[in-house]
């Protein structure tokens, strides 16, 4: 996985790259970002960072500043998906449907790269403008 986040005043980006796990689960699907490496201004630099939901509760982990962000997102058994495009706490169309990951983002199939795991599909993912998700990101 890959996060490009740009800086809208100087428009330089910081891409965070890493290996999501996710698994669907009732009440809310679970998930695992752990970014490894970061791109800085054509200079590539370690990193350990982890972002996780246990369908309740996020956990952020930087180890960098060896700080850890715990929040309750959803109660317990709450109903509704937290990852229901334009409606849900995150941005991840995990388990949506084609219709609605195309009506939110600009969408491309590329071909797998060296070294990936084996029926790796990679999917840059960027929120349209004038969308929920592109507003909001």
């Amino acid at each position: 996985m890959s996060w490009t986040i740009t800086d809208k005043i100087d428009e330089s980006n910081v891409i965070k790259s890493g290996r999501i796990w996710y698994r669907d689960m009732k009440p809310a699907a679970k998930f695992l970002v752990a970014f490894d490496k970061k791109t800085f201004a054509n200079r590539v630099r370690k990193l350990s960072e982890k972002h996780m939901f246990d369908g309740q509760w996020y956990v952020e982990l930087q180890e960098a500043t060896k700080t850890m962000t715990r929040k309750e997102l959803r109660h317990k058994n709450q109903i509704g998906n937290p990852y229901a495009l334009g409606e849900g706490i995150f941005p991840l169309p995990f388990g949506q449907k084609k219709a609605d990951i195309l009506k939110e983002f600009h969408v491309k199939l590329l071909d797998a790269a060296k070294g990936d795991p084996p029926k790796t599909d990679r999917m840059p993912l960027t929120p349209k403008p004038g969308t929920k998700t592109g507003d909001r990101y």
